[in-house]
């Protein structure tokens, strides 16, 4: 989504957003945590956290981008 509404010459600051910002990078790293539980350990449960982790990482990245 992000590729159709931001400009492809702010795309890059938009998506390198979560380097620079502590709140959405400490959100990032909590997500990535759960991709990660479901890799050392791939049970349903986890199977179904790291979809919906995605979600919200998906809603993260829209949300920045309309924040800037």
């Amino acid at each position: 989504m992000i590729e159709t509404i931001i400009p492809s010459d702010r795309r890059s600051a938009v998506y390198d957003f979560w380097r620079t910002d502590k709140v959405l990078k400490d959100r990032c790293q909590f997500i990535a945590g759960q991709y990660q539980r479901y890799v050392d350990n791939p049970t349903v449960e986890n199977y179904f956290m790291s979809l919906v982790t995605d979600y919200i990482l998906e809603g993260l990245y829209f949300y920045n981008g309309l924040v800037k």
